[in-house]
């Protein structure tokens, strides 16, 4: 949904909100013409948040945390060691991107503005979270698409030793 929509459609059932009259303020204080003292509250979007409670702060006592038996002293979680297996030169800054493979999250422009910008190749890797799958050919339409897309941009910029898209997460993994 769009933020526009989310306004006109979501907002409007609850009580003591107007669209109508919220776009006649907009436009009134856009014009700095007097609103004789009304307002309504600006409408944004939040993204999705974040469970902390599976956060573990780095330096602090590892021994009483479940997150990573593996390898209960490293700090790291176990997708770390998944991830880097990717990387030609893991010493670089990663960028991070977390989404689902799906058309409107936009990975595909993420890698291929990332494979034209040789400055920015050169400064960092790339980490694509793109969920949990087993094969492309189990994928819905439109996710497999997706991921086929990016495999073919990782391609066309040969960014193979820059670029990490591991096959499964936990959701413990990913607040690190």
């Amino acid at each position: 949904t769009s933020t526009r929509q989310e306004i006109d459609e979501q907002w409007r059932l609850y009580d003591g909100f107007d669209p109508i009259l919220e776009r006649k303020l907009r436009a009134r204080i856009k014009r700095n013409v007097s609103c004789y003292g009304r307002f309504m509250p600006r409408m944004v979007k939040i993204p999705p948040g974040m469970e902390f409670n599976h956060i573990v702060p780095h330096g602090g006592d590892m021994e009483d945390t479940d997150g990573n038996e593996e390898h209960p002293t490293s700090p790291d979680p176990p997708i770390w060691a998944e991830i880097m297996r990717f990387f030609s030169n893991s010493r670089k800054p990663m960028i991070l991107a977390l989404a689902r493979p799906d058309p409107k999250k936009n990975i595909t422009t993420l890698v291929k503005a990332f494979g034209e910008c040789r400055p920015l190749r050169e400064l960092a890797n790339l980490a694509l979270i793109m969920g949990n799958r087993d094969g492309i050919d189990e994928m819905s339409s439109t996710s497999s698409s997706v991921l086929l897309s990016v495999l073919k941009l990782i391609d066309k910029y040969d960014l193979y030793g820059q670029v990490a898209y591991p096959k499964h997460h936990k959701q413990s993994d990913v607040p690190d």
